[in-house]
Formats: C-alpha cells, sequence, structure tokens
C-alpha cells in the first residue's frame, strides 16, 4: 500500500485529503472493495500532524460455524511526521534512526502513510471472527450447523450436560 503525499507545498492552514484506493492497490487478502482514507494534514513547528480516518469492508470466515461474513471498520488514526533528521552530534555522524521512527520522517518532502494504514488494518482483523456472539457453530461429530439445525448429537450432548 503506496500513500504518498506531498507536504512541500501545504498551505499554512493544512490541507484536507480524501484517497479511495482500488482493492487491487492493497496486498491484504480480507479487504472487499475500496478502502477510503481521509486526513487533516498540517505543520506544526518542525513536524506534520496528520489526523482523520480509515474505512473498508473485511470479508472473513466465521471461527465458529464457517460462514462467510463481511464486517465493515472505521478507524480514527493520529500521526506525528517529523523533517528529516540532519544534524550532527559532536561533528560526528548524523543522528541513526530506527526503522519504527524511520517510519515517521518526512523525507524528500513526502509523507507515507502507507506502512502505517497497512499495518493499522492487519491489526483489527479479528483472529477468530464470529458471526455474531450466540453463534453455536458446527457438530462435532456429523458437521451440521447448529445455528441452522439441531442434530442427533447435539441433542446427546445436552443431555450429557445435565
Amino acid at each position: 500500500m503506496d500513500v504518498q503525499i506531498n507536504v512541500g507545498s501545504l498551505p499554512q492552514n493544512g490541507s484536507k485529503v480524501e484517497i479511495c484506493l482500488k482493492k487491487g492497490d492493497s496486498s491484504i487478502r480480507e479487504i472487499i472493495g475500496d478502502v477510503l482514507i481521509s486526513f487533516d494534514v498540517y505543520k506544526s513547528g518542525n513536524s506534520y500532524d496528520v489526523e482523520g480516518f480509515i474505512e473498508y469492508d473485511l470479508s472473513l470466515i466465521c471461527s465458529r460455524c464457517l460462514k462467510e461474513i463481511t464486517q465493515h471498520e472505521k478507524r480514527n488514526f493520529r500521526l506525528e511526521f517529523k523533517e528529516e533528521p540532519g544534524y550532527t552530534v559532536d561533528d560526528k555522524s548524523a543522528r541513526e534512526t530506527d526503522e519504527a521512527e524511520a517510519e515517521y520522517i518526512v523525507e524528500n518532502n513526502c509523507i507515507n502513510l502507507g506502512p502505517f494504514l497497512r499495518d493499522e488494518i492487519l491489526l483489527y482483523i479479528p483472529l477468530k471472527p464470529l458471526c455474531s456472539e450466540e453463534c453455536m457453530g458446527l457438530c462435532s461429530i456429523c458437521g451440521a450447523n447448529l445455528n441452522n439445525t439441531t442434530c442427533e448429537h447435539s441433542k446427546t450432548k445436552q443431555e450429557s450436560l445435565t
């Protein structure tokens, strides 16, 4: 996911940006449809503040009954991008940044939201998605969907519990 924003010609009062990424622009297989990204970006001292939201739909499989489900997500985010450090300490080498910090650096008057947005989506994909909290799942013996039907095994199982 590549979302580069040129801040070199950013107005003093900032700017509102809306981006619609097509399904193929993302390598995340659970995403169905477009990804809408809307944010404000403005300069604050030697950094740029980015605040907005990302909205998308996911296609998931219920971990209990294996039914395909669609989940709509809308997440707010707020980031700060610092201008690229170019100063030296005691006339030695320039300050080095670690990998995580490098993602939030303005390079060549551009900020790249791509790595953050990709991580934001991946972190909120549930490990065990459910079609509903009341999902009864599948019968462990015959495989019947217990949300739609009652099998002889589920009756036996309920009797043994009481």
